[in-house]
């Protein structure tokens, strides 16, 4: 009697190291767009500047995208010094504390920057701002920045929810781009 196996045997041609490398870099470029996609979804809602959707940008050694806007020169990321390797979101001042929280502000560190984004943002939804001509509405700024700078305000992650989403990207991707690896797959069973 014959020897009965139990098994799949998947059999596939052996791949190209270039056609691999192109792949790799094919799937990566797909990750850190649709990265960059599911993060400014996230930010968006609440980002009346728009510098914080729009520094959101992905980068590798040989290629990437750009920060957009007025600040778009200060936000980009650096591209990694590795190949193969995909660096995704954002350099703006503020993006850690969004992502984070902001903490009771102690210190005058980033002050300036702080009052002027705020003042921006007044301006754009309270209709205020710092130089104002009408006292009260100075006044109320400045309550505004009191207030801010006196609570824990809890931020909106962007990072790890866009994370949890990185396997599902390269598996979409992989499917995508497997031929590059492989010309010919054939499973028996």
């Amino acid at each position: 009697m014959a020897k009965k196996y139990t098994r799949l045997t998947i059999k596939g041609e052996m791949f190209d190291g270039k056609k691999l490398s192109l792949a790799v870099d094919a799937m990566l470029t797909d990750v850190g767009a649709s990265s960059v996609q599911a993060m400014k979804e996230i930010t968006s809602d609440n980002d009346v500047s728009k510098r914080l959707s729009n520094s959101i940008s992905w980068q590798m050694q040989n290629k990437g995208s750009n920060a957009q806007g007025e600040y778009a020169s200060e936000d980009e990321i650096e591209k990694p010094s590795e190949v193969g390797v995909l660096y995704v979101g954002s350099d703006a001042p503020h993006a850690y504390v969004r992502d984070t929280y902001s903490g009771i502000h102690r210190t005058d560190d980033g002050s300036e920057e702080f009052i002027k984004s705020l003042s921006e943002w007044a301006n754009q939804v309270l209709g205020i701002s710092k130089d104002d001509p009408d006292p009260y509405n100075q006044y109320r700024f400045w309550e505004l920045v009191k207030k801010i700078r006196d609570t824990d305000t809890p931020g909106r992650e962007f990072i790890n929810p866009t994370a949890n989403q990185v396997p599902d990207f390269l598996k979409k991707a992989f499917r995508q781009y497997a031929y590059l690896v492989n010309k010919k797959i054939e499973v028996r069973r």
